[in-house]
């Protein structure tokens, strides 16, 4: 049995449009050798410039290791992406990225979270599970992987429980 990775200390700022070229690398690292899936700076630009969206960056030190694109709208909320730099990754970054989202919705008065994941990423469904997220959907063959082949999304969803009184159905 291993010993437990070190939390990592990680400084988690909001930043705007003018993060997209320091994202766009970032999502690079993250996900494209799995999935294929690139963001560009320009496809990042025009995200951070619709009303509603937030990026919270994780920096350890001067250097950007993580990050999560939120989109609030009225009293809900979507994930848009999260992801560590794998160098970074179980130093449990991806839970404070989530906890900052969690406080700026609850600074927005949303009540609840949305979010899509692979279906095959077993180990961000895992996350998500431990943070108190549900399964309320699936998206057949919505993604395409970088080999061509299709896999489902899951749609999860988290209520926050302070949002509603004891005896209103969630």
């Amino acid at each position: 049995m291993s010993a437990a990775r070190p939390r990592a200390r990680v400084r988690i700022e909001t930043l705007g449009p003018a993060a997209a070229a320091v994202l766009a690398a970032l999502h690079e690292r993250v996900f494209a050798a799995d999935t294929g899936e690139r963001w560009s700076t320009g496809d990042l630009y025009a995200i951070l410039r619709v009303p509603g969206v937030a990026c919270l960056l994780a920096r350890a030190g001067d250097a950007p290791c993580g990050y999560a694109l939120l989109r609030c709208a009225a009293d809900e909320a979507e994930l848009l992406s999260i992801g560590v730099e794998p160098a970074f990754q179980s130093h449990g970054i991806g839970g404070q990225l989530m906890a900052a989202a969690r406080a700026h919705c609850a600074r927005l008065g949303v009540a609840r979270l949305f979010l899509e994941v692979r279906e095959e990423n077993i180990r961000a469904c895992r996350f998500y599970r431990r943070l108190g997220f549900v399964e309320v959907g699936r998206r057949r063959d919505y993604y395409r992987r970088s080999c061509g082949a299709r896999e489902d999304a899951i749609t999860m969803s988290l209520v926050f429980a302070s949002e509603y009184s004891s005896t209103t159905p969630q």
